[in-house]
């Protein structure tokens, strides 16, 4: 499966030299895939591929590189992006 290897080879970064620049990218890919996602549909498919894995490997990022601020910023325009609820509006409106 080509999602797993590419986590793996991301989780190594982290030890190595350049992978702030190498997260930065993958962050800011996932970042444009996420806005993409304009209906309830095609954002639980990309919840779905995502969830557990990547925030494991976010938690990992955020643990090691927390002192570099290009790293934490792309981590956190990254969630704000995944965590919007445009999405998910029309079934919050039917719950309240």
């Amino acid at each position: 499966h080509h999602y797993t290897t590419i986590i793996a080879q991301v989780q190594d970064l982290t030890t190595q030299e350049g992978a702030s620049l190498a997260i930065i990218c993958i962050l800011r890919d996932l970042r444009g895939i996420t806005a993409s996602s304009y209906n309830r549909r095609t954002y639980n498919l990309l919840f779905d591929a995502l969830y557990p894995t990547i925030f494991h490997l976010l938690n990992r990022v955020a643990t090691q590189l927390y002192d570099d601020p290009l790293v934490m910023t792309a981590v956190i325009k990254f969630m704000q992006e995944f965590v919007r609820v445009i999405p998910l509006a029309p079934t919050l409106c039917r719950l309240s």
